[in-house]
């Protein structure tokens, strides 16, 4: 009996898309959870037992356990003639998958049929539960079948929704349902219906998804206008699926949005297109700022539309590839059309096709590199190609070796600009030893960065060479003590590092500037044996780089708390730089300073740089998450280039709040402090009842043009069923949760 109510279960599954939602409310069962055996005999208890010839009957209290099964009834009847077991009067059954309750139970054993009446339903390992006026199973045909069935995420007790189904069929061998008479009831108002409805038992199945709605402002624009968007999903392979979305925007026109995705041995991915014939571009135009900071306006461009195509493939075990690509009608089109929140701000997509090769210690790629401009996009090189190598070998446990060649082609594919274009060779082997001790390492590095150029646009020389030489030995001890504080156990270390590094003088201030920058605020940096980023320069220095670290370990020799001071000390002028200065004579760098912090639900990372000269701050970067059950908090501060004409500072902060039973508070705020001004605000109001919850969000978002996006969404959650919109704790995220 026990794989047939397991049949029973399969049913239960069927709208649980991906994995049981997790309730915020406790959840009572409908019986008693009981442990089950995998194997063993059948046993059976009873007050009173009459057998006869034909039929043997308990009565009072019976009990049936068996592998996998557990069934309680006031009476439980085998007609061995028939060869027929029926359980009546308040029968309570458990298998590993299912509970139910009814008060009568049929099983025909040479048949392999059972039939209940009035079942009431609970999936064990899932947050489902429903009841059907009849099941009936039939094993050998592999179907089910239930009669006015209804379904729910909600717990025992809460009936604010129901799946409605007039009958349902489960075909095992096709590995479908099939439903007439399809209702969606929530507080007893009927939203939604379908005669009829075939869904997999496999999870996937064509057929329409929640819809989108929502309320959005484009730039150009005045007023918010409403989208309403029907997605319509086509399973039409184990490996490939479609969806097609049909948006009506309320003054743009309908909008066709489809996504084609893709799995196989060696490949996976996804291309999107979309188009839309816009009534407004149509009768006004599209007007955007180009790079040179002229206007357009495409009086006749009515026809908009985009592509987007993401893949990674495996060509052989040795060769990978990927491909990031993008095109639009016009620069206006992700900030017109709400498609992806994540481009509606930005100047540039970038666009990458890359091919990668691995065997042994031996790897190479070739890679192109570009950008679709959207407004107001600057200068950007792009490679076009860029060829890179790279051989590696351990010579032993101490010393190791690696030689990298990179070929590049540099070039800006925009009329008037004035950079020089043309070819770039690098070669860089280095040379490493590394000793390692329970108290401490060192070691030391030998590097040559060597560069060729063949320029071909406005640049005075059109060939130029370089080599410079790097030299850097390195040492850190580590001490250790126990100590006590707050009551429990600690290690704390103390390391003390140093780092001493040669590069001479090479004039490299003739050469272009394709990819290289001044390194990104990180201790680490301190560190590095080049102070640029990228291939075009290396910065001459005889420095010596000091750093004191001190570490709280738990006595699992996790690290909780960090923290840690350094500065680099010059014995020589810098003569190289970016910028027009020829001469660098400061005889220290500045402090770096770093704090981290992870303990239960605080993570905190902190790194300041410190000009000693006058104490202050240069640049900053502050982290912070502090995320329990009920509330989530992060923070993302950056200060860049502290008072200097260059300055730069921001801060991405919000939260996520359920302050008192079900009302939910969110809020996202992306604040340019330099300019008081919001980049991007974000407000949601939500309520979470257990199976479901609601939350309405507000959003405002300024381009760099200083034009506005305004938009409005509606975010509903069915739990273990489907989402519509986006929730607000996933936007934080997204934003600024990725530490």
């Amino acid at each position: 009996m026990a794989p047939i109510l397991n049949r029973l279960a399969l049913f239960f599954s069927l709208f649980l898309l991906s994995s049981a939602a997790a309730a915020s409310c406790a959840r009572p069962w409908l019986l008693p959870p009981r442990s089950l055996p995998s194997s063993g005999p059948t046993h059976v208890w009873g007050v009173n037992l009459n057998a006869t010839r034909t039929q043997v009957t308990l009565t009072g209290d019976v009990e049936l356990l068996r592998p996998r099964l557990y069934l309680q009834a006031g009476q439980l009847r085998w007609d061995r003639q028939n060869d027929v077991i029926t359980a009546r009067n308040s029968v309570r059954a458990q298998t590993d998958q299912v509970m139910l309750k009814t008060d009568l139970l049929t099983w025909w054993r040479q048949q392999q049929r059972v039939a209940t009446n009035a079942v009431i339903f609970q999936l064990r390992d899932r947050n489902a539960r429903g009841s059907a006026a009849r099941f009936e199973h039939r094993h050998k045909a592999q179907t089910s079948n239930l009669k006015r069935a209804q379904l729910t995420t909600c717990p025992l007790g809460t009936d604010d929704w129901f799946f409605r189904f007039s009958d349902l069929k489960i075909d095992q061998k096709a590995q479908r349902a099939y439903g007439t008479h399809a209702w969606f009831d929530f507080y007893g108002v009927p939203l939604f219906y379908s005669p009829y409805i075939s869904y997999p038992l496999n999870d996937r199945a064509s057929g329409f998804l929640m819809p989108v709605f929502e309320s959005y402002q484009s730039p150009n624009r005045t007023s918010s206008s409403w989208i309403v968007g029907i997605p319509y999903y086509f399973a039409l392979a184990p490996n490939y699926d479609d969806t097609l979305t049909v948006l009506q925007m309320q003054d743009r026109g309908t909008l066709l949005d489809n996504e084609f995705r893709y799995l196989t041995p060696r490949q996976h991915g996804m291309l999107t297109l979309s188009g839309i014939q816009d009534e407004i571009a149509s009768s006004q135009g599209i007007t955007w700022t180009d790079a040179q900071g002229q206007h357009h306006t495409g009086k006749t461009l009515d026809t908009r539309w985009r592509l987007k195509w993401i893949s990674q493939f495996r060509l052989t075990d040795h060769l990978r590839g990927q491909v990031d690509w993008h095109e639009i009608s016009d620069p206006d089109f992700y900030a017109d059309i709400p498609l992806e929140s994540a481009y509606r701000t930005a100047s540039t997509l970038p666009r990458t096709l890359q091919l990668d090769w691995r065997q042994d210690n031996v790897s190479a790629f070739i890679r192109h590199r570009d950008y679709v401009r959207l407004r107001n996009a600057g200068y950007n090189y792009e490679t076009r190609p860029q060829l890179g190598i790279t051989w590696q070998k351990a010579l032993s446990r101490t010393w190791r070796t690696q030689l990298y060649a990179e070929n590049s082609w540099f070039e800006i594919p925009v009329a008037g600009h004035t950079k020089p274009e043309g070819q770039r060779l690098r070669l860089k082997p280095t040379l490493w030893a590394r000793w390692n001790r329970l108290w401490g390492d060192w070691g030391a590095t030998l590097q040559m960065n060597a560069v060729s150029y063949e320029l071909i646009s406005h640049a005075p020389q059109k060939r130029l060479d370089s080599a410079v030489p790097t030299v850097s030995v390195d040492g850190r001890l580590i001490f250790e003590r126990d100590i006590h504080l707050f009551g429990k156990p600690w290690t704390q270390t103390l390391e003390p590092k140093l780092q001493l590094t040669w590069t001479p003088y090479v004039d490299q201030e003739t050469q272009p500037l394709f990819d290289t920058g001044t390194r990104s605020l990180s201790f680490d940096n301190l560190f590095a044996l080049n102070r640029f980023s990228g291939g075009d320069r290396v910065g001459d220095t005889l420095r010596l780089s000091a750093a004191l670290t001190t570490r709280l370990l738990d006595t699992r020799g996790k690290e909780r708390l960090s923290a840690a001071i350094g500065q680099a000390f010059y014995l020589t002028p810098r003569y190289v730089t970016l910028g027009a200065n020829r001469k660098d004579d400061s005889r220290y760098s500045h402090i770096f300073a770093q704090l981290r912090a992870h303990s239960g639900p605080l993570f905190s990372d902190n790194v300041a740089e410190i000009n000693p000269a006058d104490s202050s701050v240069r640049n900053l970067t502050n982290r912070l998450a502090w995320r329990q059950d009920r509330f989530t908090f992060l923070l993302n501060h950056q200060l860049a280039n502290n008072l200097q004409s260059n300055e730069e500072q921001t801060l991405a902060s919000g939260f996520f709040w359920q302050p008192h039973g079900r009302w939910q508070l969110g809020a996202y705020v992306n604040y340019d402090l330099k300019r008081d001004l919001r980049s991007e605000t974000n407000y949601a109001l939500g309520y979470d009842n257990c199976c479901w919850r609601t939350e309405l969000r507000l959003e405002e978002t300024k381009l760099a043009d200083g034009r506005y996006n305004y938009g409005f969404q509606f975010v509903f959650v069915l739990k273990g069923i489907s989402t519509l919109g986006t929730p607000m704790s996933q936007l934080l995220n997204e934003k600024i949760g990725a530490f």
